[in-house]
């Protein structure tokens, strides 16, 4: 609804802006105990690991794509990067002015 709203909406043109849901922040374990839930599972099991494991997983599928010149392990590679991106760049948006629309993760 934002984007469509952004097209007659000139104000929003050339901008970047930062949006979000009417939702409190959610945790990735919220969302994930939230989709187990959506599937009739009751006790979720999570893995934890730490966030510098990608580089390590990154340099490995890196260096096999290097060596074997294959495109599928440099898309592996690519993959990784942007796993580890999410994993670490803060995606949340705490101003009342940035939430926008009225339906919540868990309708």
């Amino acid at each position: 609804e934002f984007m469509v709203d952004s097209i007659t909406d000139t104000s929003r043109h050339g901008r970047i802006m930062n949006i979000g849901g009417p939702d409190e922040p959610l945790t990735n374990q919220m969302l994930g105990e939230m989709m187990y839930k959506a599937i009739g599972v009751r006790e979720p099991k999570f893995v934890f690991a730490p966030t510098w494991i990608f580089d390590y997983i990154i340099g490995a599928l890196q260096f096999v794509a290097d060596i074997s010149k294959n495109e599928k392990w440099e898309d592996a590679a690519e993959t990784a990067r942007i796993g580890k991106y999410y994993a670490v760049q803060d995606m949340l948006t705490t101003d009342p002015a940035e939430k926008y629309g009225t339906i919540h993760m868990q309708d």
